[in-house]
């Protein structure tokens, strides 16, 4: 799926060859609706064999041997290794699929389900660029052009951020059915990658000129104002939903994310009570992922909301310390510290980050207090060690790193750096 900020998001091929469908809801997190995708890639382009049967099925059995044995009998003949590679693909062998593949094509290259296969082949061998170039081949050689195959072409050219192919592709698979849905979806995706709010507005403005009651046109309109500032214009989209139900709890949820991106917390909380919990639960599930731009932008949002909620303002300073951001991170660890003054995750990472900028005594005081939340964390002996070390003080550094030991005796770096403060004492003496 598309970060955070994205208003547009595209089908997926799996490894299977085939496009999976993802349902959603008219109104979802903003900025993130997800529409249903594409039919399936593999079931058009798996074609069936052709007209060869199987007259030496008591010899025979597997259709890869019988099929390679067509082939190697019939070098020259176009079935027998148009087949082979279908069975090579029935059994997931995409490998070995693609040189009988390839014959297929060098025998009959007007064949246009030829070309299909291959681009399946190489789409499951990881070779996109192969496998646009496949694809297209098979549309041009197609006796009808159909919307699905340009849809295929626009998604494939925006997996590999051909983003200007992607939009000429997807504009065909609309001019050729007007309101494709996926294909509508995946040019929204290409406009959000390319920055281009206005012309993302204007094709879902077209979309609800032929049907005013497209909830999901609507929605997608509501994530383009957000996303270009327009907070005022997503607003009233969704104030005229409720007009007409006033339970709409979707659009209320929407309505509650413009809120939250325009800074009106009080107005968010009381649409969405639950609100906060909700972008927690977001924010871990990317930090998670290791997707930590988006969480930072969850917790941030959650903070803003309760700014007593340590938890919140932990996982703020969390995130931002992953980022490599850490100055920033001091910030919300102390005003976790304000909302719950026992923290020790926050008196600990604010001891760890000081200890990184070189400020000593601020990371030991920090260290001292965790300790005193709990006394017997190894790790906070030994880091509290670390920073008397740093200060020279080496015989109260060495009693931190014996205390570390005592509690951890596999604590690799209290052993060390009990070592190195052994030595420095013995040089200072």
């Amino acid at each position: 799926s598309p970060p955070e900020g994205e208003y547009g998001n595209g089908a997926a091929i799996d490894g299977g060859g085939s496009l999976n469908a993802a349902s959603a809801s008219d109104y979802g997190i903003l900025a993130r609706l997800l529409l249903p995708i594409g039919r399936g890639f593999a079931c058009l382009l798996l074609v069936c064999y052709s007209a060869l049967t199987f007259q030496q099925a008591g010899l025979y059995r597997d259709p890869i041997t019988f099929f390679g044995h067509i082939a190697r009998a019939n070098p020259a003949e176009y079935h027998g290794h148009y087949n082979l590679g279908l069975a090579y693909m029935e059994k997931g062998r995409y490998a070995e699929a693609e040189a009988p593949a390839r014959r297929a094509i060098a025998i009959a290259p007007d064949s246009s389900s030829a070309h299909q296969n291959l681009a399946v082949i190489t789409h499951n061998l990881g070779r996109l660029e192969e496998t646009l170039a496949a694809l297209q081949q098979a549309t041009d050689l197609s006796e009808k052009q159909t919307a699905e195959q340009f849809y295929h072409l626009g998604h494939l050219a925006s997996q590999i951020e051909r983003y200007a192919e992607a939009e000429q592709y997807l504009t065909q698979a609309l001019a050729k059915e007007p309101g494709h849905r996926e294909a509508t979806s995946q040019l929204l995706y290409v406009y959000s990658q390319t920055g281009r709010h206005h012309a993302a507005e204007q094709l879902l403005l077209s979309d609800l000129q032929r049907d005013p009651n497209n909830r999901a046109a609507r929605g997608h309109l509501v994530n383009v104002y957000s996303q270009s500032g327009r907070h005022d214009a997503a607003e009233q989209l969704l104030l005229g939903d409720l007009r007409r139900d006033p339970d709409d709890q979707a659009a209320k949820g929407q309505l509650a994310r413009v809120y939250l991106q325009a800074g009106r917390y009080g107005e968010a909380l009381a649409l969405s009570p639950g609100l906060g919990e909700q972008l927690k639960r977001a924010g871990a599930a990317h930090f998670s992922e290791q997707r930590y731009e988006e969480a930072l932008e969850q917790y941030r949002h959650a903070a803003a909301l309760a700014p007593d909620d340590a938890g919140a303002l932990v996982n703020l300073g969390l995130t931002l310390a992953q980022l490599g951001r850490g100055e920033e991170a001091i910030a919300p660890f102390e005003q976790a510290l304000e909302a719950a003054p026992g923290n020790g995750v926050a008196l600990g990472q604010l001891g760890a980050l000081h200890f990184n900028a070189q400020r000593f005594g601020e990371a030991q005081r920090y260290f001292q207090a965790a300790l005193e939340q709990e006394p017997d964390n190894a790790e906070a002996h030994s880091n509290l060690g670390s920073a008397l070390a740093q200060q020279g003080r080496y015989a109260e550094a060495i009693q931190s790193f014996e205390r570390a030991l005592a509690l951890d005796p596999a604590l690799a770096s209290a052993q060390h750096n009990l070592a190195v403060a052994r030595q420095k004492l013995q040089e200072a003496q």
